[in-house]
């Protein structure tokens, strides 16, 4: 199985704007408490995948289930497994290909793995990930709370940094 993981507060970011527009996903997103009022996902696997109804004690406690499953698919059967962050996805898309290809036991094209990109898209998406850009939209009082309910383990298993909540108490 292949994986692609987010960093943890950028995906909140994201589910935050387009869970609005996401019918499915709209009360988990709306309010003040968004970050730490109980959520339900209404087809957390898309509308096809016949789960339905899925509830979790927050937002960011989707993040930790779906990334912990991510981490250990042993548990489900699954022996073998690659999980790549989005962030080299779009930093650097030909390792990441050349990784999957491995994990596929493929071997590499003659002119190793091309990505076709937008060049200055590429290095606006890349600068605002390292930069951590996108947290500019989430206040301070919103990192706290997130941080204390992200799971600090799968950050670290995925190399992303775990931020020092007690930064953003005040």
């Amino acid at each position: 199985s292949i994986f692609v993981v987010r960093n943890p507060y950028s995906w909140l970011q994201t589910m935050r704007t387009v869970g609005k527009k996401n019918v499915a996903m709209s009360t988990c997103v709306d309010g003040d408490d968004w970050l730490y009022k109980r959520c339900t996902y209404e087809t957390p696997l898309g509308p096809n995948a016949g789960i339905f109804n899925v509830t979790y004690t927050s937002l960011p406690e989707v993040w930790n289930q779906w990334t912990d499953g991510y981490l250990n698919t042993a548990e489900f059967g699954i022996n073998k497994r690659f999980v790549a962050t989005y962030e080299n996805f779009v930093g650097s898309p030909e390792s990441v290909l050349e990784g999957i290809a491995q994990f596929l036991g493929m071997e590499p094209p003659p002119k190793g793995w091309t990505v076709p990109f937008d060049f200055f898209e590429r290095v606006s998406a890349t600068k605002t990930m390292r930069s951590n850009t996108f947290m500019i939209k989430v206040t301070n009082k919103e990192k706290y709370q997130a941080c204390h309910r992200l799971d600090p383990e799968s950050q670290k298993a995925l190399k992303y940094s775990s931020w020092r909540c007690a930064v953003f108490a005040n």
